[in-house]
């Protein structure tokens, strides 16, 4: 059986937005400086457009949700970030050179200051299931929270986090030094999810579509390319994967199991985004 894999991963820019909280330069004399605050939105037009059902399915149901809520909320502040939903085509049943397993990607973020962009993949939106589409959804939602944490961060405290204790032991300032300064941004945002976000990205996804599935394939559709350390070194990537093996065998899972959810949903027979959802 040919295995697959999501090879994701996220873009960022290092131009900050200007959202006043900058300085700039004065006014002339004798004028009025005039301050316009601006809310930041979360936006679906484009992808309402092109795909209404994974607008009204996916993204407006989980939007109902209070702990999906928490990691979007950012997004919804006078610090002008924006959250943008939009689809693309991206890579798709791709062989891998020397290997059986074939890239496929489900969702893409990029990032410009605290603001994101993310992007579902218009194949998926076509052909998964809208169980893995959720779960990309979520997933592709955590990394424009961490990011966004990251970038406020780096603004507002000199590289050091909101929380950051001078007195913490020296793994854990390593730890967060990594994060914020020399650990890629895919590698930093799954070993986050794994370690920090998981538990609660099941409970959203389970709640999202009322328990219509079993727990094992809430875990086996947030585990989707959740392993993905390509833009690390190889000590980073082994050691992404030894913590991700490890959640694995938290969860009860083999690698068989994750290999047959991810052909079944990811060309889907049923449970795919209806074309009419009126």
């Amino acid at each position: 059986m040919t295995t697959t894999i999501c090879v994701e991963h996220i873009d960022e820019t290092k131009d900050y937005i200007d959202d006043g909280t900058e300085g700039g330069p004065p006014p002339p004399s004798g004028t009025t400086e005039i301050i316009v605050t601006q809310q930041a939105q979360i936006k679906q037009d484009s992808l309402r457009k092109h795909f209404p059902c994974a607008s009204k399915l996916i993204i407006d149901s989980l939007l109902k949700n209070p702990a999906y809520a928490e990691f979007v909320s950012a997004f919804t502040t006078n610090l002008k970030p924006d959250l943008n939903w939009d689809d693309k085509v991206l890579p798709w049943n791709e062989a891998i050179p020397n290997s059986t397993i074939k890239n496929y990607q489900t969702g893409l973020t990029s990032t410009d200051g605290r603001s994101a962009t993310i992007y579902l993949s218009d194949d998926a939106l076509r052909n998964s299931s809208q169980l893995l589409i959720a779960a990309t959804a979520i997933h592709e939602t955590l990394h424009a929270y961490i990011n966004f944490v990251i970038e406020t961060s780096y603004r507002d405290n000199g590289f050091l986090p909101t929380d950051y204790n001078p007195n913490a032991s020296w793994i854990t300032a390593i730890d967060m030094w990594g994060d914020l300064r020399d650990t890629p941004s895919n590698t930093r945002d799954h070993s986050e999810m794994i370690g920090d976000y998981f538990s609660k990205a099941i409970s959203i996804l389970k709640t999202w579509d009322s328990g219509q599935h079993t727990d094992k394939e809430y875990c086996e559709a947030m585990l989707f390319g959740l392993d993905n350390g390509s833009d690390g070194s190889p000590f980073q990537r082994q050691a992404l994967k030894a913590q991700f093996d490890a959640l694995v065998v938290k969860y009860g899972l083999t690698d068989t199991d994750l290999s047959i959810f991810n052909t079944n949903n990811l060309n889907a027979t049923t449970g795919k985004l209806p074309n009419n959802c009126n």
